[in-house]
């Protein structure tokens, strides 16, 4: 009879790699809360986490904060944009300059609580490759005009995409870094991130997360940056789908 040594239950199951992935412009008065609100809600024996800080082009002192915050704390990256490319593009340099397989994204303005990376990471890692888990927002929490906007906006995309998008999404997203292999973060084209990373994933699973109600009202989206988001959707919106949709119409 073999004799096979049994595994020591004491040994603990080495951290996960994880990048938290934070496009930064003009945040200079909230940097160093939303860092320590990271340091403080998120870091856990479980994970090894890795902050990548991508400054898009900020006229402010964030880059400097940024630096300070390298210089003080292990394990966190700055990139540069020298100009301002948009939210979209900054995360995706963010991506594939993280040195984890999975990826975090948050906003720079502390409406996500980082105490709900967990949570996204618990329904992520059981997961397959292909599998995208977001962050929804309870549309309640959020300013009336903004959110009938957004799901309307979100609603009437999803008439043409072929993978539809949770209505109440936000870009608080955990996914592998494979899922936006193939997205070039140094385009030129308007980048709707999250809808691309919607149509590339096998399965989007959801986590019902509450936007931080003292930030709301802070939100760079306005009925303009709406529109020109569900425009720049349009790549993925599926022709056929578009013709049904106008004959439908008239």
């Amino acid at each position: 009879m073999n004799n096979v040594p049994e595994r020591d239950s004491s040994i603990a199951a080495a951290p996960t790699a994880v990048s938290l992935i934070i496009a930064v412009f003009n945040s200079e008065t909230s940097l160093r809360r939303l860092h320590q609100a990271i340091m403080d809600r998120a870091i856990s024996p479980e994970f090894d986490f890795e902050i990548v800080y991508v400054d898009d082009g900020s006229t402010d002192g964030s880059l400097k904060i940024l630096h300070d915050l390298k210089k003080n704390t292990a394990n966190v990256v700055v990139v540069e944009h020298p100009g301002n490319r948009g939210q979209s593009r900054a995360v995706l340099t963010g991506v594939h300059a993280a040195r984890s397989p999975i990826v975090v994204t948050l906003d720079d303005d502390l409406q996500h609580n980082p105490a709900d990376v967990a949570r996204l990471l618990a329904v992520l890692k059981p997961g397959a490759p292909g599998t995208l888990v977001m962050g929804v927002a309870d549309a309640l929490k959020r300013p009336l005009w903004r959110a009938w906007a957004g799901l309307c906006a979100n609603a009437i995309s999803n008439l043409f995409l072929a993978r539809p998008l949770p209505l109440r999404l936000t870009t608080f997203c955990a996914f592998r870094r494979q899922l936006c292999a193939d997205l070039d973060p140094g385009s030129d084209r308007d980048l709707p991130l999250v809808t691309a990373l919607v149509q590339a994933a096998d399965v989007t699973r959801t986590v019902a997360v509450q936007l931080d109600s003292l930030q709301r009202d802070r939100s760079r989206y306005d009925l303009a940056a709406l529109f020109r988001l569900f425009m720049s959707r349009s790549r993925y919106y599926r022709f056929s789908r578009v013709l049904a949709a106008l004959a439908g119409a008239s």
